[in-house]
């Protein structure tokens, strides 16, 4: 519940620095819960990433869709869609905003949050700076910081977009 709160947090301080850019406010936003269907994700405790990441996006929409925003989700039940679906979803809706949840698993000490945006991208850093900075400040993990790497959904979305790795299961 507690990543529920702080992505909701996140996406409604990180959708007014993309709407800034965009000349205002009534943007459609794109939430990808990472995974789904056949592809479990990270696996840890008993949980399943696929699980989580629909929870949390699922109680993100009507947050952001209560400050003023459109919001359309990459899926809303346990399917599985290709990493071309998802991005296809984003960029035939003409979101200005598409934000991928994900948490992560690796050896049982290692905590914290982190944050992408696809290489050299001002404007990805600057919404995976403000999801980063609220999410971290709200559900006090450790900072593993705001990162570039080349993740698809990132890559081949055509609007800013971050991917988040809420937190470790595995811990």
């Amino acid at each position: 519940m507690f990543i529920a709160i702080l992505i909701g947090a996140v996406v409604l301080v990180a959708v007014p620095v993309s709407a800034a850019a965009q000349g205002g406010y009534g943007l459609l936003v794109c939430i990808d819960p990472g995974h789904g269907g056949k592809d479990p994700g990270a696996v840890a405790n008993g949980l399943q990433e696929k699980d989580l990441n629909l929870d949390i996006a699922r109680k993100v929409k009507p947050l952001v869709e209560a400050a003023g925003y459109s919001v359309i989700m990459t899926r809303e039940s346990d399917v599985y869609l290709s990493l071309e679906d998802r991005c296809a979803i984003a960029n035939r809706a003409h979101a200005a905003i598409f934000v991928s949840i994900h948490n992560n698993a690796y050896m049982q000490d290692d905590q914290g949050t982190e944050t992408y945006c696809f290489y050299n991208s001002a404007e990805g850093r600057r919404l995976a700076t403000e999801v980063h900075r609220e999410v971290v400040k709200r559900i006090e993990r450790p900072d593993r910081g705001v990162k570039e790497a080349g993740f698809y959904v990132i890559k081949n979305t055509d609007m800013t977009s971050a991917l988040l790795e809420g937190a470790f299961l595995t811990n």
